[in-house]
């Protein structure tokens, strides 16, 4: 990458921080007009920082997702799910094809396998009486939970079998959406809507997004390159 494709990308990760902060401040205040211009323009914003056709897909797919929930309605809730669902069908591909495979399972990939495991369990619990007046969505959410998880832990065992920077990020980033989607579901489905747990939904998600994002590309630019 030249110098001025380098600063060109910095600009637009700028600006991806900036709308990332401000629907997260949105959020916590309840500032549901402004979110109709902040939240949809994340991810198109991420696209254009990232700069990598790998992950055009999961973004696509997120973008949706944020579209979707935007509705607050069973409907809007369902094509949140699909496009979410399809974001991490598509971060499971990425992460499948730079994943090493000579390197061996750490403990930490063994412990957070048990961790996601138990909160998908836990989540599921929970979600499941609390749907009894609307059960067209009690597999699509409970589903989705255990794809989250999936993705989580594949980004986690990538991550660390990686290592250095790249691995770092992909490993925080897996366990932040995972983080993330626990609180939107806390959100919606645990009662009287917190606006903080709202925005500490979108402050993770962000960075979630981000992370997996910059640590994607730079791998498979290092990839590229014939790096190990």
């Amino acid at each position: 990458m030249t110098g001025k494709n380098a600063a060109n990308r910095g600009r637009w990760w700028a600006a991806y921080s900036i709308a990332a902060a401000a629907d997260t401040i949105a959020a916590g205040a309840g500032r549901a007009r402004i979110r109709r211009f902040t939240k949809p323009a994340l991810m198109p914003l991420l696209a254009v920082a990232g700069g990598a056709p790998r992950v055009a897909v999961p973004i696509a797919g997120s973008w949706v997702g944020d579209v979707a929930l935007m509705t607050k309605s069973d409907a809007g809730l369902l094509g949140g799910v699909a496009g979410f669902a399809a974001a991490h069908v598509a971060y499971l591909r990425e992460l499948h094809r730079i994943r090493p495979r000579a390197a061996r399972r750490s403990r930490v990939e063994s412990v957070t396998a048990v961790g996601f495991a138990a909160t998908t369990a836990v989540a599921g619990a929970a979600i499941w009486p609390r749907l009894a007046d609307r059960p067209a969505l009690r597999l699509p959410v409970l589903g989705y939970a255990c794809l989250v998880s999936a993705m989580g832990q594949a980004a986690v065992g990538t991550g660390t079998r990686i290592g250095g920077p790249d691995g770092r990020r992909l490993a925080l980033g897996g366990a932040l959406f995972v983080v993330s989607d626990a609180l939107v579901a806390t959100s919606m489905f645990g009662g009287d809507r917190r606006r903080m747990v709202d925005a500490a939904a979108m402050a993770t998600y962000t960075a979630a997004q981000g992370l997996l994002t910059h640590a994607l590309v730079a791998r498979s630019r290092t990839m590229a390159e014939g790096q190990p």
